[in-house]
C-alpha cells in the first residue's frame, strides 16, 4: 500500500511537470544548503579534455543549412505540451507564432552559431525517488529551458537522426519507448531459449552516474568522428558554455 501511494505520489508530480502546473511542497525536502553543494559538485566540475584527433572519422551528410517553414510546421504537429522554462513562454504560444518569424529567427540563430544568452539560463525540479527525501542524490532532476529552444532543437535532432549511423539498439535519446522495446526483445529471448531447451545468460549494467559525468570534450570529438558539420559542432558547443539553472523543489 505505501508504495502504491508512493508511485501516485510520484507520477501527480511528474504530470504537473509536463503541464507546468504549480507543485505543491511535499513533507520532507532536503536544505538549499545540501542542494547547492550536491548540485555544484556535478555542473562545476570541469570536463576532462580530450585533445586527441577522432578515431577512423567519417562524412556526413550536411546538416547545419537553412531552416524552412515546412520542417517547423511539421516538429509543431507533433510536440506535446510540457512546462515553460525560465522566460515563462508557453509551447501554446510558440505555436501561435508565425512560421515566418520562426524561421527568421532560428536562421539567424544558426547563422551566427551561437546560443542567446536567454536560452543559456534553465529551471530545474526535482521529482522524488525512492529513498530518504531528505537527501539530495534521491531526487530525480528535470531540467526545462526555453520552449523556443526547444523547437529548434527538435528540428536538429530529427536531422541527426536521419543522418547519423546510430546504432539500431540504442534507445536513450531517441522517440521510442526504450523500456517497453528492450523488454519485448529480453522476453522474446528468454521464451526462445526456453522452448529449445536451452540455458541462456542475462547481464545488467548500470553504469552509476554516467550521465552527469560524461566528458564535453568526448562529445564534440565523437560528433567530429560522425562528420558532424564545424557549424553544428559550433553551436551545440555554444550551448554548453555559461549555462544555470535555478533549482526548484517544495513550490507550492
Amino acid at each position: 500500500m505505501a508504495q502504491d501511494l508512493y508511485r501516485k505520489d510520484r507520477a501527480h508530480l511528474a504530470e504537473k511537470i509536463i503541464t507546468g502546473s504549480p507543485i505543491a511542497a511535499v513533507d520532507i525536502y532536503p536544505s538549499i544548503q545540501e542542494v547547492e553543494k550536491f548540485y555544484s559538485d556535478i555542473y562545476e566540475r570541469h570536463s576532462k579534455s580530450d585533445p586527441g584527433p577522432p578515431s577512423d572519422p567519417k562524412e556526413s551528410e550536411s546538416v547545419y543549412t537553412s531552416i524552412h517553414q515546412e520542417e517547423i510546421l511539421g516538429a509543431i504537429r507533433t510536440w506535446s505540451n510540457s512546462g515553460p522554462g525560465p522566460d515563462g513562454i508557453t509551447i501554446t504560444q510558440v505555436k501561435r507564432c508565425p512560421a515566418i518569424l520562426l524561421e527568421v529567427r532560428f536562421n539567424i540563430i544558426l547563422y551566427r552559431r551561437m546560443t542567446p544568452s536567454a536560452w543559456r539560463a534553465s529551471r530545474t525540479i526535482l521529482i522524488p525517488k525512492e529513498g530518504s527525501r531528505a537527501d539530495p542524490s534521491n531526487w530525480r532532476p528535470i531540467t526545462i529551458g526555453s520552449a523556443t529552444q526547444r523547437l529548434l532543437h527538435r528540428i536538429l535532432a530529427k536531422r541527426l537522426q536521419a543522418t547519423l549511423p546510430i546504432h539500431p539498439t540504442q534507445r536513450g535519446f531517441r522517440s521510442i519507448d526504450g523500456t517497453l522495446a528492450n523488454t519485448i526483445v529480453l522476453d522474446h529471448y528468454i521464451k526462445s531459449r526456453r522452448l529449445k531447451g536451452k540455458t541462456y545468460n542475462v547481464v545488467s549494467l548500470d553504469v552509476r552516474k554516467a550521465f552527469d559525468t560524461v566528458s564535453h570534450a568526448a562529445i564534440f570529438r565523437a560528433l567530429e568522428r560522425l562528420g558532424v558539420d564545424q557549424g553544428m559542432r559550433d553551436y551545440l558547443r555554444s550551448t554548453h558554455t555559461n549555462c544555470h539553472t535555478n533549482i526548484q523543489w517544495g513550490i507550492s
